[in-house]
């Protein structure tokens, strides 16, 4: 099946950049997408709080370093 188009398509032109040489900051990648590029110190699962998006999606995308990622889902109450 495959990844939906509009994301494959943000993934190719990724694949064309050279991701660590982006300043920190917004890049907007199409009308509809932009990427946020932050550089941060890493914390303890448990020190943090949840992202939740109904709205949008949210991907990561780890340039360099080690990075934990949980990941769940809500069931839709439509």
């Amino acid at each position: 099946m495959g990844l939906p188009k509009v994301i494959a398509d943000i993934c190719d032109h990724l694949n064309t950049l050279d991701l660590e040489a982006l300043e920190n900051g917004r890049h907007d990648l199409s009308e509809q997408v932009y990427m946020n590029v932050m550089e941060f110190d890493t914390v303890e699962a448990d020190s943090k709080q949840a992202e939740l998006h109904h709205k949008y999606l949210d991907i990561q995308l780890l340039i360099r370093g080690e990075e934990n990622a949980e990941v769940s889902m809500t069931l839709s109450k439509s």
